[in-house]
């Protein structure tokens, strides 16, 4: 083989090498991994369903009583949970070797819930109509059973979101127009910017994918000795007979 082909046969395989290492690169950019879940607790509301005594004082025979009634329900439609995020980063590779590991002093980033156990983290987009749709007639949120709890009522706020990031993809400020802001103090937020939530979709998937936006140890829906880094609201099935049912979800979580 004379130099010339020596060299044209280099350049190919250097070409090649070099094509094989950019598409290493590319599947190994960052996106939001599966985290290791420990539950802390399992809650529910402490009500009985006993009844309230109405004093029988003055009620006698003959008389027509006017009394209003003002009911807090436990609502079977939505689930939520709340916790910590911890972690680090790592450079590894395909077989889990890592070279090198940071520790994460404090952290930000996303959590994600959604149904299903793969989700094109490339193709995601802000949720639509149509979409939340599809995921209402999932769930069987729709306007007869579910008219002032559904997920398009739920979702579709005024109060918008920050801007965040998923992978590569970046979403402004406001961008998408379903989400919403989970309570702080036992109450609604006013004037302030924690536990944005976002419905995105998955074009790829055809699912709807719940993001948490992570915050660095704030006081959240209960402002006694815990602190959260994420609050995350996701619908349950609300068919008759299904309030003993549980919709799995899978949980991502993506560090910045």
């Amino acid at each position: 083989m004379n130099q010339a082909a020596r060299e044209a046969k280099r350049s190919v395989h250097l070409a090649l090498l070099f094509v094989g290492f950019a598409l290493l690169v590319a599947s190994a950019l960052g996106t939001p991994s599966a985290p290791q879940v420990t539950i802390i607790s399992n809650e529910t509301s402490n009500a009985t369903g006993t009844g309230t005594l109405v004093s029988e004082t003055g009620h006698t025979g003959g008389r027509i009583i006017t009394m209003n009634l003002d009911a807090v329900q436990q609502n079977i439609h939505w689930k939520a949970y709340a916790g910590n995020v911890t972690g680090s980063y790592i450079l590894e590779d395909a077989s889990g070797y890592s070279i090198y590991q940071w520790a994460a002093s404090s952290v930000t980033g996303e959590v994600y819930a959604t149904r299903v156990d793969s989700v094109g983290w490339t193709t995601l987009q802000c949720a639509n109509v149509t979409n939340v749709k599809w995921e209402e007639q999932d769930f069987n949120h729709s306007a007869a059973n579910n008219p002032d709890d559904r997920i398009n009522v739920t979702f579709f706020e005024s109060i918008n979101h920050r801007q965040f990031s998923v992978g590569d993809l970046a979403f402004a400020a406001d961008q998408c127009n379903y989400s919403i802001r989970t309570y702080v103090n036992d109450t609604a937020q006013t004037g302030t910017a924690f536990f944005d939530e976002i419905m995105l979709y998955d074009g790829n998937t055809n699912n709807s994918v719940y993001v948490s936006l992570i915050e660095n140890s704030q006081w959240g829906y209960r402002n006694d000795s815990r602190r959260y880094d994420y609050q995350i609201l996701v619908p349950e099935n609300a068919s008759l007979g299904l309030a003993a049912t549980a919709t799995p979800f899978y949980f991502y979580a993506e560090l910045t």
